[in-house]
């Protein structure tokens, strides 16, 4: 049996895990300490998209609400970073649906959609005048960056300082120093990180069955953050894989030094592009394509499920589901059986039913739908040989998967995935 292809009833919520991973501070300074119910009841706290995305109307309201309040006091410190992430995030939704196959930041347009839009750019000089050497300053400074630079580090270390209680910033350390080829430098930000408890326990464990799924020494191909930082914390905090060489293909479009120095290690000859349009699709896949046709034979490589579907596409023939990642082979494999190992035998699935902790990524349960590829063929599977043991396990793990993911946006995904398996 070969296949790949995502089923439709999720292909949608795979592309949570590209958000980028950044959040609130957890102290705030005495100059952004605010009621907001005091100067606008409207304004809420811009929720890490990680943790709970909202829409786009959501975001403008939200940009509107916190430039009101800072129209009132442009020293208040938390003001700025909501309003900084409802602007980032407006644009992100509004340039990820209206021009897909651009970089979502290449997108202007976004600006029309109300006079409370302003571009990073702006912002960051706002709070630069408003609030120079502040902590808010040099973080906006790094944040709003396009590409990862060694003149960074500075500002990060001076955000820091003033605010050492701030993990968010953590994943900026570790995104430069795996940059700067330090890695000893993001084994220390990864394992304070992981000490600090302020990462989803759900992603941790999700993306511990991802690299169980792996040969040795294999190459997995991902894109967006989580699956790059979560990996590499428990490469760094767990010692656990590796092995394993993580390839994120936009981190690659956008760094050209650090995207040589990982293909020199892998034995990939150098690609010396600039790409001057950003994480498009075309980019992407010009990536992928270097990797998968110079790849030596002795590596294993797999796609990570949320890479785009149509980077899955131009390589169909050539992919087999494994588990949580897409294996690449010149030849047929028996990817059942490999199905069947790693869903009996090798995967940790007991946080699926039970969890003692409240994860403080509520979003995160989204990725756990990746696991319903899997489960679906071989619920089939054990159906046809007649296993109905197995074949009831993997409807109730299915339907426990499809009951944890809760929110109105998602309602019609968990009422597919209900129908499927009661009806089946």
């Amino acid at each position: 049996m070969k296949t790949y292809v995502l089923l439709l009833l999720i292909c949608p919520l795979l592309m949570l895990l590209s958000f980028n991973n950044k959040g609130q501070p957890l102290e705030e300074n005495a100059s952004s300490q605010t009621s907001i119910s005091a100067q606008d009841e409207s304004a809420r706290e811009v929720p890490l998209i990680l943790k709970e995305q909202k829409s786009l109307e959501f975001y403008i309201e939200q940009a509107e609400a916190w430039w009101k309040i800072l129209e009132v006091n442009k020293k208040n410190e938390n003001a700025w970073f909501n309003y900084y992430k409802a602007n980032r995030w407006a644009q992100m939704q509004y340039g990820r649906t209206n021009s897909p196959q651009l970089d979502w930041r290449a997108n202007t347009e976004w600006l029309t959609q109300s006079k409370y839009l302003k571009s990073g750019d702006d912002i960051v000089l706002h709070v630069e005048q408003e609030l120079p050497k502040s902590f808010m300053s040099y973080y906006l400074r790094v944040w709003n960056t396009k590409n990862i630079g060694k003149e960074k580090i500075p500002l990060l270390e001076k955000a820091h300082a003033i605010n050492p209680n701030f993990y968010e910033i953590y994943d900026d350390f570790v995104m430069h120093y795996e940059i700067d080829n330090k890695r000893e430098k993001r084994k220390e930000f990864n394992v304070r990180w992981f000490k600090s408890n302020d990462f989803s326990e759900t992603f941790l464990n999700f993306y511990y069955n991802v690299l169980l799924t792996l040969k040795e020494n294999a190459i997995l191909l991902t894109y967006g953050d989580n699956p790059l930082l979560a990996s590499w914390m428990l490469q760094d905090a767990l010692h656990f894989r590796q092995d394993v060489t993580l390839v994120n293909i936009a981190l690659m479009v956008n760094e050209v030094a650090y995207r040589n120095s990982i293909f020199k290690q892998l034995g990939i000859p150098p690609l010396n592009k600039v790409y001057e349009t950003g994480n498009s699709l075309s980019n992407l896949q010009e990536i992928v394509a270097h990797v998968v046709d110079n790849m030596p034979d002795n590596l294993p490589i797999y796609f990570g499920l949320e890479l785009d579907q149509q980077i899955k596409d131009t390589h169909e023939d050539k992919l087999y589901l494994v588990g949580l990642a897409l294996e690449y082979s010149e030849s047929n494999i028996d990817n059942l059986a490999a199905l069947k190992r790693n869903f009996e035998h090798k995967y940790l699935l007991d946080y699926l039913t039970v969890q003692f902790t409240d994860d403080s990524y509520p979003i995160a349960s989204v990725t756990n739908w990746s696991y319903l590829q899997g489960i679906s063929h071989l619920y089939e599977h054990y159906k046809v040989t007649g296993d109905l043991n197995n074949a009831k396990r993997m409807k109730e793990l299915a339907l426990t998967i499809a009951h944890s993911v809760e929110g109105e946006s998602y309602q019609q995904y968990r009422q597919n995935v209900i129908n499927y398996f009661q009806n089946n």
